[in-house]
């Protein structure tokens, strides 16, 4: 099993506990009505209890129907799907608690379409929220220096490096390992003109984690950097490679 599955499988594991607690809950609830002395304190708790439940049994049916927008989007590489996905989760979120995950998701559309300017105008329009946390702010970064990569606007990508090279002074433990600093790397050699190093930077990444979309988006750096020296062997290698991770798929982008 590689790091990849098994992080979806740690994310199942979690989705039962949740249930279970609120299963627990439920019983205690109703535990506790029964011992309640007056009529007036069962109906209280009643009252609570229900919408308790029902909130938090609400709040996890939003959660899996974003864990599988996110799934078909990065895993399946299915953005039809997704789209559905997110089309039923705008609809049901009537608080708007997922505008924050929204942003994201929007991100990855946008980039995935090739459509880099406009993704890179949804970063900076949305980059106070992107600010707001770590992890956030790693990726703000990160889809900037992508867009400008694919742009071919290498001043710009290289000031993402260096915004980028700064986490690498964070403690791992405040920082999830979102994405690879050996890729970043690469990308790095690639933008000095050193594409034959980065390439071999590239190769020689540990992908093992990385799920389907990220390893496209890998083999399309490596690709973008392997026509720039013409070499034809790299190209069919990992146009090929492409083809069958996404054949079957939908995704004209990729």
């Amino acid at each position: 099993m590689n790091k990849n599955t098994g992080k979806y499988l740690i994310l199942f594991v979690k989705q039962y506990y949740i249930w279970g607690a609120i299963a627990i809950f439920a019983l205690y609830l109703a535990f506790t009505i029964i011992k309640a002395p007056s009529m007036s304190g069962k109906i209280f708790f009643f009252i609570v209890g229900i919408f308790i439940l029902i909130g938090a049994t609400y709040y996890e049916y939003l959660k899996k129907l974003y864990q599988k927008m996110i799934i078909a989007q990065t895993q399946d590489i299915n953005p039809t799907l997704a789209k559905q996905y997110q089309n039923k989760l705008q609809k049901l979120d009537i608080f708007h608690g997922f505008k924050g995950s929204f942003i994201l998701f929007y991100t990855l559309c946008l980039f995935d379409q090739q459509k880099y300017d406009k993704c890179l105008k949804h970063l900076i329009t949305n980059e106070r929220f992107f600010k707001a946390k770590l992890d956030y702010l790693f990726i703000f970064y990160y889809y900037q220096l992508l867009c400008y990569y694919f742009l071919d606007e290498s001043d710009k990508a290289l000031m993402m490096i260096d915004k980028l090279k700064q986490f690498q002074s964070t403690k791992q433990k405040n920082l999830s390992p979102l994405f690879s600093f050996s890729q970043i790397e690469g990308i790095h050699y690639i933008l000095n003109g050193r594409n034959q190093k980065g390439i071999q930077t590239l190769e020689n990444t540990d992908i093992n984690y990385f799920n389907t979309r990220e390893k496209i988006i890998h083999y399309q750096i490596i690709i973008k950097s392997a026509k720039k020296i013409d070499n034809t062997t790299l190209i069919k290698k990992y146009t090929k490679t492409l083809r069958k991770l996404t054949e079957g798929e939908e995704n004209e982008a990729f």
